[in-house]
């Protein structure tokens, strides 16, 4: 015979259980009423799991196959199969559910329920409110386990003893014992594997939130690139550019492939005058450069609309061109001077070439 409360086997001579100290007579006393009340079960027709057949099944059989706490479980299970019930409260399933059933070697249904509960957490994490759903499905998820874990606990016992039967052991009580019963072992692994999955999903939200407050990587560009991104751009007018390059394509200036590093280039060999700019784009210039031959009238039309088209403010494009103005006409009596001046931000520059009198105008953000 075997203590209801540990299963540990018992000396019938002694007055209580060598294990945990349990009174025999009382223990006996339980074992009586479980025989009596395992012959009056009524069948539960739906599952089959039961009959009315004391020698198929009997509440001393699910004491021992239970162990631990059976004084607590089987009371719960006859009142459930006497009032045709499949649920009832389980504090402990509540609290540490899969610990729980770590503990009372439900494997298969640990599985199941954390399969299922990873299927509706995935679910529904496409939602902005993915921290609210997880709360809500694993307290859902404790709370159902609390309700149905004596009756999962009573379908699991009953299959297991049934598989026993089958069998026909030599010792059943043993086999018992050994299928059903408690594990520390399983509790342990168990408490393992929760602490990896925390310490995962806290790594998880400690990315996700270094992702979103990091700024986006670069993309690593060409070293030219990044030279020009480091340069300054001139304060100009956008449209202003563009009516200038207009303006010189209807003149006749013709678009030449670009200088290394340019935008554009157009240029007019009859009027000894070409253009080209320097930058990322037509509102983000760097430098425009301008070759002008002071012997020629059309080239020094040229110059005026090059300023216009660099200069936005008229005050500023006065200045330019009074200036520009004085330089050339230094150039041609013969100085050698490089003339250099800022005006609104722009560094202007001109450069006395000494061929075929011609210079460089250049003007850049720097």
């Amino acid at each position: 015979m075997y203590c209801s409360k540990c299963s540990a086997e018992l000396n019938t001579n002694a007055l209580f259980c060598h294990s945990c100290g349990a009174s025999i007579q009382s223990i006996l006393a339980k074992d009586e009423i479980a025989v009596t009340t395992a012959v009056n079960i009524p069948v539960h027709s739906s599952s089959g799991l039961f009959y009315e057949n004391e020698a198929d099944q009997t509440l001393r059989e699910l004491s021992i196959f239970v162990g631990r706490k059976s004084d607590y479980y089987l009371p719960k299970w006859s009142k459930m199969i006497s009032q045709g019930k499949n649920f009832s409260w389980n504090w402990s399933a509540l609290l540490v559910w899969p610990l729980w059933m770590c503990y009372r070697k439900l494997y298969t249904q640990l599985f199941s329920v954390l399969l299922l509960q990873i299927i509706v957490s995935f679910f529904f994490s496409i939602t902005a409110f993915r921290g609210v759903v997880a709360i809500c499905v694993n307290l859902g998820t404790a709370i159902l386990v609390a309700i149905f874990a004596n009756y999962l606990y009573l379908i699991s016992a009953t299959k297991k003893i049934k598989k026993i039967h089958k069998n026909i052991p030599a010792n059943i009580e043993q086999e018992l014992i050994k299928s059903g019963g408690t594990s520390k072992l399983a509790v342990f692994v168990g408490i393992v594997a929760l602490l990896g999955w925390f310490l995962f999903l806290l790594s998880y939200a400690n990315m996700q939130t270094t992702s979103e407050l990091s700024p986006p990587a670069q993309v690593t560009k060409p070293v030219a690139q990044q030279k020009l991104d480091k340069m300054k751009f001139m304060n100009i007018n956008e449209q202003d550019i563009i009516d200038m390059l207009s303006f010189y394509k209807k003149d006749g200036l013709t678009e030449d492939k670009p200088l290394p590093e340019a935008l554009t280039h157009q240029n007019s060999l009859s009027a000894g005058f070409s253009v080209a700019l320097f930058g990322k784009s037509t509102h983000q210039l760097t430098r425009a450069v301008a070759n002008i031959d002071m012997s020629s009238d059309a080239a020094v039309v040229y110059t005026g609309r090059f300023l216009k088209g660099l200069f936005h403010e008229e005050k500023a494009l006065k200045e330019a061109m009074a200036w520009t103005s004085a330089q050339l006409k230094d150039l041609k009596k013969g100085s050698t001077n490089k003339g250099e001046i800022y005006i609104d931000g722009k560094y202007l520059q001109i450069i006395n070439l000494t061929v075929n009198d011609g210079v460089v105008l250049s003007i850049s953000a720097e």
